[in-house]
């Protein structure tokens, strides 16, 4: 987080009206339209306004920032100037305050060359331009430091490709040699080195000057940081591990953790690299990982499956690897292999050192032929299985490492035998091989029922260990023989019965399970079951049924099918019944039934009434069981409950079949009772809403009579027009409702409308944080003016474009200034209203947010001379303020009890510290600015490795022993 430099001014939220004669502001206007700057006023009192500054991000960037914030009217105008005194722009050419990103009046700002800074003048109009506040600060000045140069040469020598080369391929190395020190360093020579069978075809430096017959390769000057680099290219002559090494001979300047002699182990001014060819592997090979020193002391062999990915350390004899008595490695099996040691008082480390490539042989990859089952009787299946060993593919190399293609296959590789052999099935129990099968394809197959199970071998020519196997069987099942009956012909809406059987005979070779049946026809009619139904007959389910006799045996379906025809008759028409609607108590009338315009053919002979109330009974009404017309049909019973009343009739055809009932529904209409109404309340000079009241379920409308029942007829309206807050009181409102139908009105029903007083607004408390800061709930006090409850009144918050119950927590990530606003609410129990709340106006609240340091710390290692530290290590602050303070102990965390100290001009704040044992020590400061509030920085500092530098390799080889 960028430091700020904060000032608030106190100032009044709200504008005040000013009393002014009219010939006054006509004046006043004139001269603010023809030049607002010219005649604005300083206001009385001072606008709100909080300036927040940034420091520049370094001594030489211009990016420093002055924000403001605390603004109460984003339509307010914010103009900014260097000097004591404002000589921005006028008001008309400012913009808002809302148009600012985040309230950045000024950015990228040069930082300030000297104490105290440089001083700018903010200007803040109203939003007439009427008046201003002027705020008068120091952009601050701010120290910047930075950590001691020295030279520091590092060499380092990559590959490419980066895995093993074959035989007659190519290698580029990329020797690299960086000045990681902060010092340019001059007249660097290195001397490279290399196997005698690698032949070096090729070198390209930009940087200095190389001679390929002696390997020197001089450099010249080095800058701080910078990185140059050497490229040769080489031609490998023999398979195993070759060696390249580069040296520093020569510098001018102090490399103090190194020196320009031979001496690899200790010395980072040295690098090494090695090259390797790659061995192929069948079953029974054996290679031998030796170093050339034969020194194993310390020395840990390592395997990798996944092309160098990850490593397993190698321990004891396994199938895979064998670690001789001399503490060679005897490689068994495919793989990565390499090797290092752990460093000891006397010795230093080496590590990921001459990786060698083991990579399968070429034996032959058979696919396994697809398992075959037929029914007795059809054609015999082809079996035959395919060699997809094709050699190496145009991507082996990317799957094991190799940068170089190697596709297809050697000279002694890429002939194969075949010989096909019973497996021990069921029907052929031996391992006999099948004479004259010595192809891909197993031409001898048997007919008769059974299982067979068969066995392929194949073998590489000239290298039996290298072989492939697969299996195959071969099963002969039975089919079964379907036979169906049915219940046709029926009528619709009947069930038709279905029925099938299996008639074949179960044999004993191979016999079949229980078959299984399968219906299917009109309709998406489908069964899994041999005797089945369905229900509901139409016409679109007469037809074809088809049934499907079926097992499954060894894998392999069986089936038979055949067809039985379903013929359904169908229902007379559904008679047409008239609904009828009376009023309570009026005097009955007979229900009425009229023919339907259809075919004769789908009409019945007679009818059949039944009376409700959820569904119909077969019980006849004999006087009128043939009658069809108006008033013929049995008597509606008006006495009855206001309701719904269900009659059914069905008519039913020659053949005695009955058709579908038709509805005929008998209503009998009720008096409404009142409407539904409740209380109201509002709060006094608030906006109300509309009265309601809520009607019976159904087609009914209110009619209103306002304050006064007896103004008949009355308004019809859903709602009554919202009364009137301006006095406080009770006033009672009557309502009735009617049915729209039946034109039947219900009696008035009386409701109150509360009219209740709203409360004074709340007393704020202004908190203050530091960046960052855990902040708390903002606080209010409200007065005790709850009528319900005799407690503080309930506060409501605005924040953030929005209101809440809780007391919002601030946000601190951004130092200055906002605001929220409170209000409290009056609760009030009311008669049949339960409770309301009424809210008071807004009170400000002015939230501030002080910055924090933004010092940083550079920790400095000790240096080394030879082997030994020198226990210089030091931590500098820098980007910090002259008023800041800080303090600073060993370990992750400040103490408890710091104690603050001025930072001195060179920022080094520690200084003589010790060389860390372990690889890192943290070191804590805290840093403290004006307002009290801190930062905590932990550095790691860094031990400085005085011994053992790394990328040194124990020579080795690599040779066949079996």
């Amino acid at each position: 987080m960028e430091n700020n430099y904060l000032k608030t001014r106190f100032a009044s939220v709200f504008d005040r009206d000013r009393k002014m004669w009219t010939q006054i502001l006509i004046l006043g206007f004139l001269m603010l339209f023809a030049h607002l700057s010219t005649y604005a006023q300083p206001c009385s009192p001072d606008l709100a306004m909080t300036i927040t500054t940034y420091d520049a991000s370094a001594e030489t960037v211009s990016d420093a920032k002055i924000r403001v914030s605390g603004i109460t009217n984003s339509n307010y105008k914010v103009g900014i100037s260097p000097g004591a005194t404002y000589t921005g722009p006028a008001f008309a050419a400012l913009g808002v305050y809302s148009s600012l990103t985040t309230g950045f009046v000024a950015e990228n700002l040069a930082a300030p060359t000297a104490a105290p800074g440089t001083q700018y003048t903010v200007r803040v109009f109203n939003e007439t331009g009427t008046c201003y506040t002027d705020q008068t600060f120091y952009l601050p000045y701010v120290n910047y430091n930075y950590a001691p140069t020295y030279v520091d040469l590092e060499a380092t020598i990559t590959k490419s490709p980066a895995g093993d080369v074959p035989l007659g391929g190519s290698a580029t190395l990329t020797v690299a040699v960086k000045n990681n020190g902060s010092l340019d360093a001059t007249g660097v020579v290195f001397q490279i080195a290399s196997a005698v069978d690698l032949t070096l075809t090729g070198n390209t430096t930009v940087a200095g000057t190389f001679v390929p017959g002696t390997g020197v390769w001089t450099i010249g000057n080095l800058a701080a940081g910078a990185t140059v680099s050497l490229e040769l290219i080489y031609t490998v002559n023999s398979r195993g591990i070759k060696e390249v090494t580069a040296v520093a001979t020569a510098v001018n300047e102090i490399d103090l953790d190194s020196s320009p002699t031979p001496n690899p182990e200790v010395e980072d001014d040295e690098a090494q690299i090695c090259i390797t060819t790659h061995r192929d592997f069948c079953n029974g090979d054996e290679y031998t990982f030796a170093l050339t020193s034969g020194n194993y002391a310390g020395v840990v062999w390592q395997r990798s499956t996944d092309n160098g990915a990850t490593w397993t350390t190698i321990t004891g004899n396994t199938a895979n690897y064998e670690i001789a008595t001399s503490g060679a490695l005897i490689i068994k099996s495919v793989g990565d292999y390499k090797y290092y040691r752990d460093a000891t008082p006397t010795a230093c480390a080496f590590e990921g050192c001459c990786p060698i490539k083991v990579i399968p042989g070429l034996p032959p990859i058979l696919t396994k032929p697809t398992d075959q089952v037929i029914c007795a009787g059809q054609p015999s299946p082809l079996i035959q299985s395919t060699n997809t060993q094709t050699g190496y593919s145009a991507t082996a190399h990317t799957t094991y490492g190799i940068p170089t293609a190697i596709t297809g296959f050697l000279a002694d590789q890429g002939v194969f035998n075949y010989k096909w052999y019973n497996n021990n099935g069921p029907s052929n129990n031996n391992l006999d091989s099948i004479p004259g099968n010595t192809t891909l394809t197993l031409t001898t197959k048997p007919t008769a029922a059974g299982i067979y199970n068969y066995r392929l071998i194949s073998v590489q020519a000239g290298h039996t260990s290298c072989t492939d196997t697969t299996e195959v069987q071969f099963i002969i099942n039975e089919t079964p023989i379907v036979a169906a009956t049915s219940n046709s012909p029926i009528c619709q809406e009947d069930t038709i019965e279905l029925a099938a059987t299996n008639d074949a005979i179960n044999p004993t070779i191979n016999p079949f399970p229980a078959a299984s049946f399968q219906w299917w026809g009109p309709s998406g009619f489908t069964s899994n079951t041999a005797i089945d139904t369905v229900m509901n007959a139409q016409s679109s389910k007469a037809g074809n049924y088809n049934v499907r006799a079926f097992y499954t045996a060894n894998g392999l379906e069986c089936s038979d099918t055949t067809t039985i025809a379903i013929v359904v008759n169908p229902l007379p028409d559904i008679p047409n019944a008239i609904d009828t609607t009376y009023c309570q108590q009026i005097a009955a009338k007979r229900l009425s039934v009229l023919p339907r315009t259809s075919p004769v053919s789908h009409n019945g002979t007679t009818l059949r009434w039944y009376e409700g109330p959820t569904n119909y009974t077969y019980t006849d009404l004999p006087d009128t069981t043939t009658a069809i017309g108006y008033n013929v049909g049995p008597w509606a019973n008006t006495t009855v409950a206001a309701g719904q009343y269900k009659w059914f009739v069905t008519q039913v055809d020659a053949l005695g079949c009955q058709s579908h009932p038709d509805t005929l529904v008998v209503t009998i209409d009720a008096k409404p009772v009142k409407p539904t109404v409740k209380d109201f309340a509002f709060c006094e000079n608030f906006p109300t809403t509309p009265l309601t009241a809520t009607t019976s379920t159904g087609s009914y409308a209110l009619i209103w009579y306002g304050l006064n029942k007896t103004d008949i007829p009355g308004i019809v309206n859903p709602t009554h027009p919202a009364p009137p807050s301006t006095t406080v009181g009770t006033f009672t409102y009557w309502v009735s409702q009617y049915n729209t139908v039946s034109n039947c009105q219900s009696d008035t029903a009386d409701f109150d409308v509360f009219i209740k007083d709203t409360p004074n607004a709340p007393t704020v408390v202004e908190p203050v944080y530091c960046l960052n800061e855990v902040a708390v709930r903002l606080r209010a006090d409200s007065v005790i003016t709850n009528t319900v409850s005799n407690v503080p009144n309930t506060l409501t918050w605005y924040w953030n474009g929005g209101t809440q119950s809780a007391a919002p927590i601030p946000a601190t990530n951004l130092p200055g200034a906002t605001w929220a606003y409170v209000t409290q609410t009056t609760l009030y129990e009311l008669p049949a209203v339960d409770t309301i709340s009424c809210e008071s106006p807004q009170a400000p609240l002015k939230i501030t947010v002080n910055p924090l340091p933004v010092a940083s710390v550079i920790p400095v290692s000790a240096l080394c001379i030879g082997t030994e530290s020198q226990d210089d290590g030091m931590l500098i602050l820098t980007r910090y303020r002259d008023s800041d303070q800080a303090a600073w102990n060993i370990g992750s965390t400040v103490g408890a009890t710091p104690t603050f100290a001025a930072i001195p001009s060179s920022g080094i704040i520690a200084s003589n510290l010790p060389n860390p044992t372990a690889a890192t020590q943290d070191y804590s400061v805290r840093v403290i600015n004006s307002f009290g509030c801190t930062i905590d920085v932990t550095v790691p500092l860094v031990a400085k490795d005085c011994t053992c530098p790394g990328g040194y390799c124990e020579p080795a080889t690599v040779t066949k022993t079996k």
